[in-house]
């Protein structure tokens, strides 16, 4: 036996093996082998709640309509499990796409990619028909996702939703006022 694998004096078995899998630590659990940093439910526990209960979208939608342009509150989280019902309660309450509209977002504490997708298409097809998307009261976290991805140049930021309604207001009263036929020739 090597001098380094030889018993410590008074025991039979070698020491261990400095790379030896150390037993499982009570903890959190492991994700293809990384520390997962909040323990999820586990099946066991997940089956026990009922389907009524369990939160499937972590957002909040009211719309309200205003005179050329429909205001619509987005409260909680736009992820991948909420992006589709924000894209759907677009299309169902923007009454013309002409119309402004504007987002208040100072309850949406978190926007990822695919939120941000819906945000944009909707900026794109508004644009298209010579209408806007007014964002309100944003939070930290979903600017910096606006500021990093470039996509803040698409929306038009308002820090209260007083100025963003003004601003859709004054845009759909510019735009009627274009419309009008010139009758003082």
């Amino acid at each position: 036996m090597p001098p380094d694998r030889r018993p410590p004096r008074g025991t039979s078995e070698p020491p261990p093996h400095p790379r030896a899998a150390a037993p499982p630590r009570p903890g959190p659990a492991h994700v293809h082998g990384r520390q997962r940093l909040r323990p999820l439910l586990s099946p066991d526990s997940a089956r026990h709640v009922p389907t009524a209960h369990r939160q499937e979208f972590p957002v909040n939608l009211t719309c309200r309509h205003l005179p050329g342009a429909t205001l619509i509150t987005v409260a909680g989280q736009v992820d991948t499990t909420s992006s589709a019902r924000l894209e759907d309660y677009i299309h169902q309450h923007h009454r013309k796409l002409s119309d402004d509209l504007v987002f208040d977002v100072s309850r949406m504490a978190f926007l990822d990619s695919s939120g941000l997708a819906v945000l944009l298409a909707t900026a794109t097809l508004a644009r298209g028909h010579g209408a806007g998307v007014h964002l309100a009261g944003l939070q930290a976290t979903p600017a910096r996702l606006l500021n990093v991805t470039g996509a803040r140049q698409a929306v038009t930021v308002h820090e209260h939703l007083d100025q963003a309604i003004a601003a859709a207001i004054a845009a759909a009263i510019a735009a009627a006022g274009s419309a009008r036929p010139d009758t003082t020739s």
